[in-house]
C-alpha cells in the first residue's frame, strides 16, 4: 500500500492511501483547540449551511473566545498550504485509482486470455477427433466398399470375364444409355 505525506499544522505525518476519506474529498484538519476544521474553502453559503446542520445535529462548536477568534484568522493563511495538501491528497487519490484500474484491467486481461487458451485447447482436440474419425471412415469406406462389391458378386455367381462389360453396348432397362 503506497503512503502519501501530509502536513498538519506544522507536524508531518504518513498516511496510507486507503486511509482517505471515500466519501468526502475534503481533509480534516485539528486545530490547536482540538476542534476539527475543514481544509476547504467554503463559500459563505456552505459556510452557514454547515453550521445550521451542525447545531441541529449537535455537533455545534462551542462559541470561541477571543483568543480563538484571532487564531481563526491566521487560518486562512493555512488556506493556501491545506489547498497544497488537498491537491497532494487528489494526487495521491488518483494515483490509487490508477494504480487500481491498472490491476483490474490485467486481472480482465488475464481471464480473457486463459478463456482464449481453453478455447484454443478445446478446438485443437476436436480437429484432432475430426481427422480420426475422417481416416477411420475413409479406410473403412473403401475397405467395406471393395468388399461389398466383392461379396455381392460373389453372391450372384458372375466370374471375373462377366464382371467387365462394353461400354458400348450397355443399356439400362428401359432402353437409355448412360452418359459417356
Amino acid at each position: 500500500m503506497m503512503s502519501v505525506p501530509l502536513q498538519f499544522r506544522g507536524t508531518s505525518s504518513f498516511l496510507a492511501v486507503g486511509q482517505f476519506p471515500t466519501l468526502s474529498k475534503r481533509l480534516c484538519v485539528r486545530g490547536d483547540d482540538g476542534e476539527p476544521t475543514w481544509c476547504a474553502k467554503l463559500t459563505p453559503d456552505q459556510a452557514a449551511a454547515l453550521a445550521i446542520a451542525r447545531e441541529e445535529t449537535g455537533y455545534a462548536s462551542p462559541p470561541l473566545p477571543s483568543a480563538q477568534l484571532h487564531r481563526s484568522a491566521s487560518r486562512s493563511t493555512l488556506a493556501s498550504s491545506s489547498a497544497e495538501t488537498t491537491e497532494d491528497w487528489k494526487k495521491a487519490r488518483r494515483r490509487e485509482q490508477c494504480c487500481i484500474n491498472q490491476a483490474n484491467y490485467r486481472k480482465r486481461k488475464r481471464q480473457h486470455e486463459q478463456r482464449l487458451a481453453g478455447e484454443i485447447l478445446a478446438l485443437e482436440q476436436g480437429i484432432k477427433q475430426l481427422e480420426a474419425h475422417r481416416n477411420a471412415a475413409l479406410q473403412g469406406a473403401q475397405h467395406n466398399l471393395i468388399k461389398s462389391i466383392g461379396d455381392f458378386y460373389y453372391a450372384v455367381g458372375v466370374d471375373a470375364q462377366q464382371r467387365q462389360g462394353d461400354v458400348r453396348n450397355f443399356r439400362f432397362a428401359d432402353g437409355s444409355s448412360p452418359a459417356l
